[in-house]
């Protein structure tokens, strides 16, 4: 759900109204904000993942990584890095 409604602001107000009409609880509001405060921004970017994996796979691993973090999974690069360098190893 953070996910989808950091890529959407239209999804974030929609979701805004519908905790205020009191259709969704006001602690589902209170943590998806804290998840996506707490994790900012992604912990590796695509330019570092050129050197690690192959240029077709970035944004489709950008997308998971970025769930994957926001679910509890990545907490540093480094897990992040040594994930990608197993998955595609050669």
């Amino acid at each position: 759900l953070a996910f989808a409604l950091e890529k959407s602001p239209v999804y974030l107000e929609h979701f805004a109204d519908l905790v205020a009409a009191g259709f969704l609880p006001s602690s589902l509001d209170l943590s998806v904000r804290k998840c996506l405060s707490e994790h900012a921004e992604s912990p590796i970017t695509a330019t570092e993942m050129l050197a690690l994996i192959p240029n077709r796979f970035i944004g489709e691993e950008l997308k998971n990584i970025r769930i994957d973090q926001l679910n509890g999974l990545h907490k540093t690069k480094a897990e992040v890095v040594d994930g990608l360098k197993k998955k595609y190893a050669k």
